[in-house]
This record gives C-alpha cells, sequence and structure tokens, in this order.
C-alpha cells in the first residue's frame, strides 16, 4: 500500500513539474508574442510622434536621425522580447541560468550593432555638417572630399561596433597579434585594393576632376558619378556606369572637360567644282560677317578659309568656339550656326557638294554600249 503511495505521490510530483514548465513555456512564448506583435505599435506611437515632432521643428538633421534609428530599433525591441522571455525562463528552470552570461553578451552586442547601425545610417547627416563646415570654415573642399569623408566616417563607426562586439566573446588584441604570417599573406592578396586605395586618395588630393564632370581617361568618357576607395564610377553618354579602378584613372591621362569653359564648333563646308574663286570669297567674308553677330561666338579663335581641293569638293574649313560649357546650349549654338551657314550658301550661290564619280568612255566603247 505503501508503495502504491509512492508511486502515486511521485506522478503527482512529476505532473506537476511538467505543468509548471509547460506554463513557464508559455507565459515565455507569450512575453515574445506581445513583442514582436508590439514592435508594430511601438513604430506607430513612437515614430509617428517623432516624424510630427521633426516637421513642427522643420529640422532636417532631427528627421533623418528618426528614419536612420526607425528600422534598428524596431530589431532591438523584438531581440528584447527573446532576451527577457529567456530571461523569465531562467528565473523558473535553474539549468538555463548556465547561458545566462551569453544572452547577457548577446544581448550587449545586439545594442552595439544598433547603435552602429544607426549612426552608419546618418549619411546625410554627415554630408550636411560638412557642407556648413565647408561654408562657414572657407576650406574650399571639393564634393569628392566631403563623399569620401562621410566614407571613412561610416568605415570607422562599423570597424569600431565590429571591435566592440567581438570583445564581448574573445581577446581581439590577442586574435591581431596572432595574425602573423596569416596577416601577411592577406595584405599580398590585397595589394591591388591597397594600390587602388592609395590612387583613391592622390586623386583627392590632385583633385583632377569632381562629382559631376565630365572626363575622359584610358577609353572611357562620361560623368563622374561616384569616388569610391577602390574605383572611380563614370556614366557614359550612353548611360552606361562603368567601373574603373583609381589605379588606372592615376596612372593615365585625365581630359576634363568641364573645366575647359568654352566648346569648339568645327566642320567642312564641300562646295562643288563649279563655284569659282570669288564665290568662294564671297562666302567666306559672307560667313565671318555672320560669326561676328554671333554674342555667344568668342573673337579669338575664328577661322573660316578655303582648306583644301578634295575628291568630289572644294573643302572650306570654319572653326570657332562657344563662350559655354553646357552642352545641351552648345548643341542648340552648333545648331544655329549650321543652319545659318547653309542659309548664305543658298544666298552667294553656291551648292554643297555630295560624294561623285564621273566616268569617260571612248567613242568607240561608247557607240558599242548604244
Amino acid at each position: 500500500m505503501s508503495g502504491i503511495m509512492s508511486s502515486l505521490a511521485s506522478a503527482l510530483s512529476l505532473g506537476s513539474v511538467q505543468s509548471f514548465h509547460l506554463w513557464s513555456g508559455l507565459i515565455a512564448v507569450g512575453i515574445i508574442f506581445v513583442f514582436i506583435a508590439g514592435h508594430k505599435l511601438f513604430e506607430r506611437i513612437l515614430f509617428k510622434l517623432l516624424r510630427v515632432a521633426a516637421k513642427k521643428l522643420e529640422s532636417e538633421v532631427f528627421d533623418s536621425i528618426v528614419k536612420a534609428f526607425e528600422k534598428p530599433l524596431k530589431y532591438l525591441f523584438v531581440f528584447l522580447g527573446l532576451y527577457l522571455a529567456y530571461k523569465y525562463l531562467m528565473l523558473r528552470y535553474i539549468p538555463l541560468a548556465a547561458a545566462s552570461g551569453f544572452m547577457d553578451k548577446l544581448m550587449r552586442v545586439v545594442v552595439i550593432l544598433t547603435l552602429a547601425t544607426g549612426l552608419y545610417n546618418l549619411e546625410t547627416v554627415y554630408s550636411s555638417v560638412l557642407f556648413k563646415l565647408d561654408d562657414r570654415l572657407n576650406l574650399g573642399s571639393t564634393v569628392l572630399v566631403k563623399q569620401l569623408t562621410v566614407k571613412v566616417i561610416r568605415a570607422v563607426i562599423m570597424v569600431l561596433a565590429i571591435g566592440m562586439a567581438a570583445s564581448e566573446f574573445f581577446d581581439v588584441n590577442g586574435f591581431i597579434a596572432g595574425l602573423g604570417i596569416a596577416g601577411l599573406a592577406f595584405a599580398m592578396a590585397a595589394k591591388d585594393t591597397l594600390g587602388n586605395m592609395i590612387a583613391g586618395m592622390t586623386l583627392i588630393m590632385d583633385r583632377p576632376y569632381d562629382i559631376g564632370e565630365w572626363v575622359s581617361c584610358s577609353g572611357v568618357e562620361g560623368e563622374v558619378e561616384e569616388l569610391s576607395f577602390r574605383s572611380t564610377r563614370i556614366r557614359t553618354a550612353t548611360k552606361e556606369v562603368v567601373v574603373v579602378p583609381n589605379s588606372i584613372m592615376a596612372s593615365n591621362p585625365i581630359s576634363n572637360f568641364t573645366r575647359r569653359g568654352i566648346r569648339r564648333i568645327r566642320f567642312t563646308l564641300g562646295v562643288t567644282y563649279d563655284a569659282g574663286p570669288e564665290d568662294l570669297e564671297n562666302l567666306r567674308d559672307r560667313i565671318m560677317a555672320y560669326l561676328d553677330t554671333e554674342n555667344m561666338i568668342l573673337p579669338d579663335g575664328r577661322i573660316v578659309r578655303f582648306d583644301q581641293f578634295g575628291a568630289s569638293s572644294l573643302d572650306v574649313l570654319v572653326n570657332c568656339y562657344v563662350n559655354t560649357n553646357d552642352l545641351a546650349l552648345f548643341f542648340e549654338i552648333r545648331e544655329s550656326v549650321q543652319l545659318n551657314v547653309m542659309k548664305i550658301m543658298k544666298e552667294v550661290g553656291t551648292s554643297p557638294a555630295f560624294p561623285s564619280l564621273s566616268v569617260y568612255m571612248e567613242p568607240a566603247e561608247a557607240a558599242k554600249s548604244s
């Protein structure tokens, strides 16, 4: 009888323990569910209030800070639910206490990465601060310098964050000291990358081009969109993006068309051979007189001359410079010049020539063909 009673007591005790663990698990799951479901409410209430405050303050910096930390804080809120659920289970279930130190470290790592991600996302704030400092101190730094400075700031933030997170689990200093031969091998493998980075710094200091300028280098021509640590991104006239390593940009001649200030119009008029010397002189003088009336045509460098006897035409060279660097305006002026030259040719009685071939046949051959 006593054996039956002890068995019954053991069963009840085991059942109560299992029931206790079941309820503890359900409560932990409930905590996780509340935080997962509540992060939407957290987003709608807190960040909505912050956005309203940013609009009232009319502060772009505050608005950028809210946007930068919005997503990282949502993930932190969800992980906080997991952490609290674990802490609750640890209080109820002793064996879980052995992993308490690991969970505490993991929580600190998540907080570090959350702050680092938010600071990393503040790119617009860093750019705004750099532009204001440049205007206030009159530093005269280019857009490239500002962009690279922002990238350096973001890289430093991530390196520090990774270092702080890694230090929670192992000795970072010992790891760095122990790199030895492996570090040397890595450096040898990354020599091209290091060369591109050094070339990028050289380009920053020499300033051969800036963001938005039209350049040509090593067969690539287009608008500079970005200069990174490793390469320069150039968008060509056909809207393709070409990535050129900085080592190539630094070791080859660079033509910067944006900084020339003026653009050249140069074309050849082909006049038919039935035009006489007087016709060519009249055509030349009329074109020169017309160029004098164009305000955007510079007085220096205007050339209108009979150039050569072509295979099918008398070639007249027209050369002048437009006082603009705007590509659209240049095309407009060039079109106007060429249309007016066509009108002048018609007025002086000359005709444009086109490639032609004259065939002379002997009388006997002509008779046979007829």
